[in-house]
């Protein structure tokens, strides 16, 4: 009578998963068409508060732990990515840049000193 209860059991835990499994599905495909996401290239044009606006100057302050040559790849990809808006480094993009040599303890007068100038 054990094994009949146990299988009994594991038909209730079988069918409560399949439930799930469907009730899943549904709700994934239902919810297709809010879930695809725009291209870059839209994500652009409908947003042109993102481009610099000619004639205006930035100014942007940035800090990091220590140098790398990881850090200096990725702010190249940065800086690309600024250019195609507009933010062009060392032209209308002032950068600050500081690094705490490694040091935790740098870290705070650091950003103390980049509360108190003028960036964006």
């Amino acid at each position: 009578m054990s094994i009949a209860k146990d299988l009994l059991k594991m038909r209730k835990i079988l069918n409560a998963l399949l439930a799930l499994i469907l009730a899943a599905g549904v709700l994934l495909i239902s919810d297709l068409s809010n879930r695809k996401v725009k291209s870059e290239e839209s994500i652009f044009i409908d947003n042109p508060e993102l481009f610099a606006i000619e004639g205006q100057d930035y100014r942007i302050g940035l800090t990091y732990f220590a140098p790398e040559v990881v850090l200096d790849i990725t702010l190249d990809g940065l800086w690309l990515g600024l250019k195609e808006l507009g933010f062009v480094k060392d032209s209308n993009l002032t950068v600050i840049a500081q690094h705490a040599n490694g040091e935790m303890a740098n870290l705070q007068p650091i950003h103390l000193n980049m509360d108190h100038q003028d960036i964006d």
